[in-house]
């Protein structure tokens, strides 16, 4: 009697002290166990290895011959349900893709994403933290950029926001509560930790997350979520949103347009609509590579620094390629815009995709529409090497200038950007028709070219450049011979020669910043 009572005991405590063992890891470790219930639930193959091994264990009673039969089936069943997986997983949000006709939305130029977050150490005034640039995000509601700062300390999350707005020379600096777990902080402040604790069934990507100052003065974080649906394969789709302030985490399901300032629908659910192009004919299509679209960077999702191709790495748009925030021309949002290139070794732009951004009901895609060029346009590492011919005025190596993210502003005109690693100096307008204009950021003091490729002689006066402003009234100067070049040593001509470029680019940039004055008197 009493060694039953004692079993029974015993049992209970060993009951208790498992639930409890399970309580531990899933405080410690929620969004890890949040994953692997996930990955489980909504994955076929994963339950027939399960389920497979579970009826091979129970096989193994009658001898190892059975045991060894049911895992082969069991691999084999896994192996075939994997391939149809991964093809239902890529389908699924091609019923949200649209192939419309008709003339483009217009969008708003903004500043290149490269040079904003290059920049916004150098404008956050008095701030010890470590600046996440990586984590820079367009806010095409302020028309700004926002820079997330990281405490020192080694259990530290967010602690202020950097917002760059266009035409400021000094950027906002706004404080969140307390600290704010962020995208791989540690422990406590763990941004998928803090996610799991809303929901174990949320997930988000790190470059999905952005911050903005609250009318209030504080910073909150926004981290767009998706989770799956579908059974007993599920699919990735949006959940809305969870903001963030170091106090406290709210849910927030539905977000209408206009709502907050950014980005609310998830850039990597946008990713995935548009990497389904590639199953819209069908599975042996997909594997020889025969449909869909790819990215100016040479891939149908986002872009892969192992590619090691030139024409990858030489885009101006190589650091942002797809899903490019810009808002639209009538304030009445913004959209994810992606030019599109056909599979293959062709880099020609044949058609521009774009999704709405400002808005998200969980459970449901935004359509995304994919609009076909009339003409393909010429691919943009080309094309930079076209507009570097047409201007060399702009000394281009010696200023350390290059051509950034060429944007779809428009179904007749598409806008480049030719900046420093700072700042933006012209905007260069590429129309239809291959003509190549030269601006001042934001328009004005315009210098043509027509294409390169014309036979029209009388159209030769287009393909003279204008010199640039600053150099109109300035005499030819002579360069003194009190020096010769041959009596240096290496070391000093290169330091001669620093000192040109330094001079070079601080006139260049006094003469448009001095036009530009000039244009908009």
């Amino acid at each position: 009697m009493n060694s039953s009572r004692s079993t029974g005991v015993a049992n209970g405590l060993i009951f208790i002290g498992v639930i409890a063992l399970l309580g531990a890891l899933y405080w410690l470790f929620p969004a890890q166990i949040g994953g692997l219930g996930r990955a489980f639930w909504y994955s076929v193959p994963l339950k027939v290895i399960v389920i497979g091994f579970i009826i091979s264990l129970a096989l193994l009673v009658r001898g190892e011959g059975p045991f060894i039969v049911g895992l082969i089936l069991t691999g084999l069943v896994a192996v075939g349900t994997g391939v149809g997986s991964h093809y239902h997983r890529a389908s699924q949000p091609y019923t949200s893709v649209d192939h419309v006709q008709g003339t483009q939305d217009t969008y708003r130029w903004r500043q290149p994403w490269v040079t904003a977050a290059a920049v916004a150490p150098s404008k956050a005034g008095a701030i010890t933290g470590d600046f996440i640039t990586e984590h820079t995000k367009y806010l095409p509601g302020v028309d700004a950029y926002s820079t997330p700062v990281v405490a020192r300390g080694i259990f530290s999350g967010y602690s202020e926001l950097v917002v760059q707005e266009h035409g400021k020379s000094v950027a906002t600096v706004c404080k969140f509560k307390e600290q704010t777990p962020r995208p791989g902080g540690p422990f406590h402040q763990s941004l998928s930790r803090a996610v799991a604790r809303v929901s174990p069934m949320l997930k988000f990507e790190d470059r999905d997350t952005w911050a903005y100052c609250h009318k209030d003065g504080y910073a909150e974080l926004v981290v767009p979520v998706t989770k799956y649906k579908g059974f007993p394969e599920g699919h990735q789709v949006p959940a809305g949103i969870v903001v963030l302030d170091g106090v406290t985490v709210t849910h927030i399901a539905n977000v209408e347009p206009g709502e907050y300032p950014g980005p609310v629908y998830p850039a990597s659910i946008a990713a995935m609509q548009r990497a389904s192009t590639v199953t819209a004919t069908g599975w042996w299509d997909m594997r020889l590579k025969r449909a869909g679209y790819e990215t100016t960077s040479g891939g149908t999702s986002t872009p892969s620094s192992s590619s090691g191709s030139d024409e990858a790495t030489d885009q101006p748009d190589i650091a942002n390629p797809s899903e490019i925030l810009l808002a639209l021309e009538n304030n009445q949002g913004w959209d994810y815009v992606t030019p599109l290139v056909p599979r293959g070794a062709s880099s020609s732009i044949v058609a521009v995709s774009s999704v709405a951004a400002d808005q998200v009901t969980s459970g449901q895609f935004n359509d995304l529409e994919i609009r076909t060029l009339e003409s393909p346009r010429l691919g943009n590492q080309a094309l930079t090497l076209e507009i570097e011919s047409q201007f060399p005025q702009l000394n281009w190596r010696a200023n350390g200038l290059g051509v950034v993210e060429v944007l779809p502003l428009s179904q007749g005109q598409w806008s480049a950007t030719v900046a420093n690693r700072t700042t933006p100096m012209r905007q260069v307008n590429v129309d239809l028709d291959g003509t190549v204009c030269l601006t001042d950021i934001g328009g004005g003091n315009s210098t043509c070219d027509t294409p390169t490729n014309t036979d029209n002689d009388d159209n030769n006066d287009n393909h003279e450049l204008d010199p640039p402003p600053a150099m109109d009234d300035e005499p030819q100067v002579q360069v003194p011979q009190s020096t010769e070049l041959d009596g240096l040593t290496s070391e000093e001509l290169i330091e001669l020669q620093r000192h040109v470029n330094e001079e070079v680019a601080r006139r260049f940039e006094t003469a448009v910043n001095t036009t530009s004055k000039e244009d908009h008197r």
